[in-house]
């Protein structure tokens, strides 16, 4: 029988040391200390390495849960609100079933069809640039539905009419912004002017052969732009001005093929890391790619 006085310190523990050699004279039962020493030095680290893909996990959990909540705040204030069209907003952000999404936001705008403005301006994004709101990859048919419920609520000339006030702040927001005109690049600018030009030739029109006739155009388009990343890195407004800080983007995000589109990435995710750019517009541009 061993028997252990543990204020006796290291006497103690040879005096375990020599019972268990008495009673196991192999000697095997000397070394099952340092035997479950190893067991649980092995089991501490299995621990800590789950442990550590526990947090991982919660950690991504935790950025998926802050944006659910965002939304289901959204949610509870459009509720209050009463505003149909920011509510069917939430919903489509949360998941909810398209049929419940869609017949909200058809109430929306017949009850105000002031929301057609922005839903008809979404449609022209999507369909000149490829621009994917959520509305759209809920339910593409039945958004379409609503943008044409819009067309017939509002009339292109009320829709010209909010395109001209929309602009117009837009250029007093843009008088705002203080720019040394000694450091633009003007022959850069003007470089610019007609790549947006060509861009923009027959993206819009309804004409036969339009895409066959823009792809041509692209391509003089790509092999400019691509000379402007190599040299300058995606330009800042300082170099170019405020008017063609998106055409570089636009432009790289026509691009139709996944590989060239890949190769561009990275000038705008630099472009948005040194706040060039929106962070919207790379999220636009990774899922028009696909990535």
């Amino acid at each position: 029988m061993i028997v252990m006085n543990l204020n006796t310190g290291n006497k103690s523990l040879l005096k375990l040391y020599i019972s268990h050699w008495v009673k196991y004279p192999n000697g095997y039962f000397l070394f099952r200390p340092l035997i479950l020493f190893i067991v649980l030095a092995f089991s501490i680290l299995f621990y800590t390495g789950c442990k550590n893909e526990i947090n991982v996990s919660e950690e991504k959990h935790s950025v998926n849960q802050n944006k659910h909540d965002k939304y289901q705040n959204d949610l509870f204030k459009a509720k209050l609100s009463k505003n149909k069209y920011k509510e069917s907003v939430a919903m489509a952000n949360l998941n909810y079933d398209s049929e419940l999404v869609f017949r909200v936001l058809q109430e929306a705008v017949e009850e105000n069809d002031s929301f057609c403005y922005e839903i008809l301006e979404y449609e022209r994004l999507y369909n000149q640039h490829g621009f994917k709101i959520v509305f759209i990859k809920s339910d593409f048919t039945k958004w379409q539905e609503v943008c044409q419920n819009c067309h017939n609520l509002i009339s292109d000339i009320q829709l010209e009419d909010y395109k001209s006030d929309k602009l117009t702040k837009y250029k007093e927001k843009r008088k705002k912004i203080k720019i040394d005109s000694s450091k633009l690049d003007f022959s850069l600018i003007a470089i610019l002017d007609s790549v947006l030009i060509r861009d923009q030739m027959y993206r819009g029109h309804d004409i036969k052969n339009k895409w066959l006739l823009q792809d041509s155009l692209d391509k003089i388009n790509i092999k400019i732009i691509d000379s402007i990343l190599n040299n300058y890195g995606y330009p800042n407004k300082d170099k170019i001005g405020i008017d063609h800080l998106l055409t570089p983007w636009l432009v790289l995000h026509h691009i139709p093929d996944k590989e060239l589109r890949l190769k561009y990435r990275f000038f705008i995710a630099n472009a948005v890391k040194n706040n060039r750019l929106n962070r919207n517009l790379l999220k636009n541009f990774d899922d028009r790619t696909g990535s």
